[in-house]
């Protein structure tokens, strides 16, 4: 097909967004919806891609959001960030070599094979399911609190699943960032909600993990009857074979199941049915505690039997007694310690008297590094900082021999170790400042 020129010395080109991806069974362009041009001085033809892209079956992931695409070859040049520095550190002239180096490699896009074509004609919108259709609504929670101010989110609508009695419209957000930051498909992205009694509600699963688990436990259902009978048909599998033939039963068990899995996918009671179940249990997490049967204020179990202002008022009460708890126990703790430290003050002093009797008497002997400083800062006998952790970690015990020598005990760092220098003059100063004492009082 030829190529057109605009009248103006460019090629024509349609508004539709191409990426190139490569695979050893071929080459494929793949058109995105989730972009728009990156306007640029260089006269450069740039898509910048609003959202992850993946591949139909939503389990490869083709290119990152924030990725700017060439538009004639349909290949990334590089990061929204990093174009300024590409251009500085490549040279404009070397990005447009590559550019037609690739173009003569790969071909031109079908952005410009096809100048005329519109987004329409690429995805067609279908009704109210259209993923460009999002309304405005209050989510239950903002910020994991609940939301009392009623402010708005724009959310998506996905489906209406329904069973025997309850019928959910499901919602998922309408931000272009995803809420899981490792999906594994495109419908692992964004958590669902469902929508009742005017309020958006969390369900707090995607849609992934919602097909998932709906349809193993109807799987596990209807091939063993519950997960216990279905660990007994396992261990029978692996029991008394090699390990080879133990591996082919297991991987075809596992085979039926998935293929059960998927048929059952198709019906969508199933997810009605697990949502059903799972919301039941958090109004009854909110029942028990309303009728003082332990539990918590539970706020979705509150919204879905439309009870959230009585709620609302019981989770406040709760706050109340936790904080009056939470000062109780305070109050408990710090006077608990008050008392602690008076019973060690009193101790430590009756030490200290009984140290200072001994002393007056002569012959006494004191033993603890923390007593000896004690008996020290009473009386004011200066002890060098160095000497203070010396006595701290190292002094056992001293005792006077006589009247000029003192046998000091302490612990050797090593063999070489002589003790402190100053321990034998603080002894004595703190002797004669208790003498010095008694004989003034």
């Amino acid at each position: 097909m030829a190529l057109e020129y605009d009248g103006c010395g460019n090629w024509k080109h349609s508004a539709v967004c191409y990426i190139l991806v490569r695979s050893p069974e071929g080459n494929e362009y793949v058109p995105v919806k989730a972009a728009k041009p990156f306007p640029n001085d260089y006269g450069l033809d740039l898509m910048l891609l609003t959202k992850d892209v993946y591949s139909k079956d939503g389990k490869r992931g083709l290119s990152k959001a924030g990725s700017l695409i060439e538009g004639m070859t349909g290949l990334k040049l590089c990061d929204e960030g990093e174009f300024e520095k590409c251009i500085n550190t490549r040279g404009l002239e070397a990005v447009q070599s590559l550019i037609g180096k690739m173009q003569e490699k790969y071909g031109w896009s079908p952005r410009y094979l096809r100048p005329d074509e519109k987004k329409s004609d690429v995805f067609p919108k279908v009704g109210t399911d259209d993923e460009d259709h999002c309304i405005l609504v209050a989510p239950l929670f903002v910020d994991g609190m609940y939301n009392r101010s009623r402010k708005r989110m724009r959310a998506r609508f996905v489906k209406t699943v329904s069973c025997d009695g309850a019928s959910y419209d499901l919602y998922i957000s309408g931000s272009q960032n995803p809420d899981n930051a490792y999906p594994v498909s495109e419908d692992d992205k964004y958590y669902l909600y469902t929508w009742l009694n005017g309020w958006l509600i969390p369900l707090g699963m995607t849609q992934e993990y919602l097909r998932k688990h709906a349809t193993m436990k109807a799987v596990v259902k209807q091939m063993y009857g519950d997960e216990s009978k279905r660990e007994e048909v396992f261990d029978s599998l692996r029991a008394d074979r090699p390990y080879a033939e133990t591996e082919k039963l297991v991987t075809e068990q596992i085979k039926k199941e998935k293929e059960l899995a998927s048929e059952l996918a198709k019906d969508g009671s199933l997810y009605a049915k697990y949502i059903k179940v799972r919301l039941d249990g958090r109004i009854s997490n909110y029942i028990a505690y309303k009728n003082g049967d332990g539990g918590y204020p539970d706020f979705i179990g509150a919204a879905v039997i439309n009870d959230l202002d009585n709620c609302d008022r019981l989770a406040e009460q709760r706050r109340q007694e936790k904080k009056l708890e939470r000062e109780a126990y305070i109050k408990q703790k710090e006077d608990r310690e008050c008392q602690e430290a008076a019973a060690e003050a009193e101790q430590a002093e009756k030490r200290i008297s009984e140290v200072e009797a001994a002393i007056r008497k002569g012959g006494e002997k004191v033993s603890g590094g923390e007593l000896l400083c004690a008996l020290a800062d009473k009386y004011n006998v200066t002890i060098p900082l160095k000497t203070r952790g010396w006595i701290l970690h190292y002094f056992v015990s001293y005792e006077f021999m006589d009247d000029s020598s003192i046998s000091v005990r302490y612990i050797a760092r090593n063999k070489q170790s002589k003790g402190s220098t100053k321990i034998h003059e603080i002894i004595r100063n703190i002797r004669d400042a208790v003498n010095n004492t008694a004989v003034t009082v």
